[in-house]
């Protein structure tokens, strides 16, 4: 719902402070804008400003971060300034990006409901006095993990909505505590560390994309800002049998599943980049697709099992790239361009190949993968040339690279191979695995789609 705000506008840190009035729009799609009916400039025309303050007609305090100007008017009396703005906390002033620091953030991502599943309605019918009753049970905060002193949990409530006289609605919502037990968190740690984890989690146990929403923030002495945060995406709710894996599956061991994902974080953050950044981007095409799923599928095995690992022993190919060293010296002694691109060469030819990492990974993950899919080394010879087809664009590898239907089927199985490899990671034994696979709406749609 739309909704405005008049009040006072200003820069902080000027040298002459300059205070105009204006109104913040909320508006429909979540975004906010700032009409001011001047520009709050000091002399040099400002397009963007990091941080505006501003006071209500009613007293709340307003900080709006990074506002940029995308219409500038000029008018007989005056001049009117409107800013699209970032983010807005409601209820405290800052002065810099630096003071954004809280001990406690608050937030919910969407279907995380359904990820919970734990609202029951009871629905109680007095006949002899004509009363209907409708009750639920008040649920205790589900203590998730501790990760480094910051304590993450889910808590419950309850939203009461009345449309009409004869209409109610009444919703439990799940909410995520993420609360310091040390030091204050500073929003950019939060929005760039915290919050992108937490949703990548999500996503994966829901076995689709998830969006953070309804931010809060509380200092220590507990005032609450609200945190305007508009979601990248609007996606449609999953339902709880849809999804990969429920809480319910992992009450149990989700402390030990959230603490792994963090722990991993620094070793596993390219993978997660290449597997996330393909899943949250359903325009990208499948060529994009299929290369993102390898090279994380590659980059996993490098990190994971294969740094150092080599064709030959190392201390025979040093021996055999010496040989070749002189060889290439005495062929190219007048081409030292041609000389040098080829000694780089060497330094990466022992390198273990991108069929060897595939194989291994199959292999070491041979029981889930063999209750799920066949894939056989033509397969992966075929995904290898596809690659190479993808990367170089080179006419040789054309006629056996896999495309259509053949290469939406591999790029499927390279995620789900990668799936599993995460899952792995989290701490999930391989009957949990297997039971997330066979019991996804995911993966039945892919079993459709490989029968086609």
């Amino acid at each position: 719902m739309k909704k405005e705000i008049q009040g006072q506008w200003w820069v902080p840190g000027q040298t002459e402070q300059i205070e105009e009035k204006g109104m913040l729009v909320y508006n429909n799609d979540g975004t906010a804008n700032l009409t001011l009916h001047n520009d709050l400039y000091d002399g040099d025309l400002r397009m963007t400003h990091k941080i505006i303050l501003g006071t209500s007609s009613t007293g709340e305090k307003f900080t709006l971060l990074n506002c940029q100007s995308f219409l500038d008017t000029v008018r007989l009396t005056d001049r009117m300034s409107v800013y699209k703005v970032e983010l807005v906390f409601k209820g405290q002033h800052f002065s810099n990006v630096s003071q954004m620091n809280f001990t406690e953030y608050r937030f919910t991502f969407q279907s995380l409901n359904q990820w919970v599943n734990e609202a029951k309605f009871i629905h109680e019918n007095d006949y002899d006095n004509r009363i209907n009753t409708i009750s639920y049970e008040d649920f205790e905060e589900i203590k998730l993990a501790n990760v480094d002193g910051v304590r993450l949990s889910i808590y419950f409530a309850e939203s009461i909505k009345e449309r009409y006289r004869d209409e109610i609605s009444i919703t439990l919502n799940s909410y995520i505590r993420l609360k310091s037990e040390k030091d204050e968190i500073n929003y950019s740690r939060f929005t760039e560390y915290y919050l992108p984890l937490l949703q990548n989690f999500f996503s994966l146990l829901m076995g689709s994309e998830t969006y953070p929403m309804n931010i809060q923030a509380r200092f220590l002495r507990g005032v609450t800002v609200s945190v305007s945060y508009v979601s990248e995406k609007k996606t449609e709710k999953i339902h709880t049998e849809d999804m990969t894996i429920p809480l319910k599956e992992i009450r149990v061991e989700i402390n030990e599943l959230l603490q792994n994902w963090f722990k991993k974080s620094d070793k596993l953050q390219p993978i997660y980049n290449l597997y996330f950044s393909t899943i949250y981007n359903d325009r990208l095409n499948l060529e994009n697709r299929f290369l993102n799923m390898v090279q994380a599928l590659e980059s996993y095995h490098r990190r994971t099992y294969g740094k150092g690992e080599t064709i030959m022993p190392k201390d025979e190919y040093e021996q055999l790239k010496s040989k070749l060293n002189d060889f290439l010296q005495a062929e190219l002694s007048s081409d030292l361009d041609s000389y040098n691109a080829m000694r780089n060469k060497l330094s990466h030819l022992n390198e273990t190949t991108l069929r060897h990492r595939l194989l291994y990974l199959i292999k070491t993950h041979q029981d889930i993968i063999a209750f799920l899919m066949e894939i056989d080394e033509k397969l992966i010879g075929d995904i290898v040339v596809t690659r190479n087809y993808f990367t170089h664009w080179d006419d040789k590898y054309k006629q056996k690279a896999l495309s259509e239907n053949d290469l939406v089927v591999a790029t499927q199985k390279l995620e789900f191979i990668l799936e599993l490899c995460l899952f792995y990671e989290m701490g999930l034994s391989n009957e949990k695995i297997k039971r997330a696979f066979d019991g996804s709406i995911k993966w039945f749609q892919f079993y459709v789609l490989q029968n086609i």
